[in-house]
């Protein structure tokens, strides 16, 4: 969304994350925190690891999306060459259609995130370090022969964004007491919309999202001729699962307002 016009015209493809350290006391923990300690966080936290899985999770996502994009531009191409130059040798063919794939990147994506005010700035730097750490990894890995197939680049941090109340209608409802709950209301619209979905599964709001991205892609089927509304089009998964490699039935490129995308809650 373009800060202070409304608009969703320019939107472009992004994640979004619901960061919510439970309890209470593991929020407060994370809200005071300097520099993360695993042992520490153990003692007040329920899923100490959160954001230790979920930056995986969105390397993997950033990946698979722009696995199936690379593959979808190399399909439209050779259709495209194949209907328009019948007389194209089989060589200039290769040669154009790889050109072709590779021209078309998939378009940088966003990272929203979800979270509660007192803890966005220790998530942006979090956030930040375990990515520039999983980004060492992989070098590493990739210098000593085990780094990913496919030729594809580990992907770069996405833009993260957030939500304050500037983003709320001038007047009352910026200085409401209910200020934060507004809010909370319009960002998970905005992770109902996204073409990823991430949560906290000890959150009811994460939860909740959940089951309105659910309800969205089965409204979204049923309004397709000859689609039952039975809600395929949103995969709810288990993080092992996916942690795991399971991407089955997911092309990395759906919305989840539209019909397509997954959810994951950790």
């Amino acid at each position: 969304m373009t800060p202070g016009t409304g608009s969703t015209a320019a939107m472009p493809y992004y994640i979004a994350l619901h960061v919510r350290p439970y309890p209470d006391t593991c929020f407060e923990y994370f809200a005071g925190m300097r520099h993360f300690d695993g042992a520490a966080a153990a003692k007040v936290c329920r899923n100490p690891r959160l954001l230790l899985r979920m930056v995986p999770l969105v390397r993997q996502l950033l990946h698979a999306r722009a696995t199936a994009t690379t593959a979808a531009a190399h399909t439209t191409a050779a259709v495209n060459i194949s209907t328009t130059t019948a007389t194209t040798t089989t060589s200039t063919t290769s040669s154009t259609t790889a050109a072709a794939a590779t021209a078309s990147p998939p378009v940088p994506a966003a990272l929203f995130v979800m979270s509660h005010p007192r803890v966005r700035e220790v998530l942006r730097r979090e956030l930040r370090r375990l990515w520039a750490a999983a980004e060492s990894e992989a070098a590493a890995a990739a210098g000593g022969g085990g780094g990913r197939g496919g030729g594809l680049p580990p992907p770069p941090l996405p833009a993260l964004f957030f939500l304050d109340s500037s983003y709320l209608p001038e007047g009352q409802l910026r200085n409401h007491v209910a200020t934060n709950s507004l809010l909370s209301m319009v960002e998970q619209e905005v992770c109902r919309m996204a073409g990823a979905f991430v949560g906290t599964k000890a959150s009811s709001i994460s939860v909740l999202v959940a089951q309105e991205r659910v309800a969205a892609a089965a409204d979204y089927a049923a309004a397709e001729a000859g689609k039952e509304g039975n809600g395929a089009g949103v995969l709810i998964r288990e993080a092992a699962a996916v942690e795991a490699g399971g991407w089955a039935g997911w092309n990395g490129t759906g919305g989840g307002g539209g019909g397509g995308g997954v959810t994951i809650l950790l």
